[in-house]
């Protein structure tokens, strides 16, 4: 196995996709909260 030649690089864009992957976890928990809503409002 072979080291990466550009390390930092490659860290950067791990913390970049750490970074995109929360705010898709945040988006996501927020939908799943609408969506719960959703029953609710149709039996009224």
């Amino acid at each position: 196995m072979q080291a990466p030649k550009n390390g930092s690089k490659d860290l950067s864009e791990i913390n970049a996709l750490r970074e995109l992957n929360s705010k898709l976890v945040v988006t996501i928990t927020e939908l799943r909260k609408e969506n719960v809503k959703i029953p609710k409002l149709r039996r009224e």
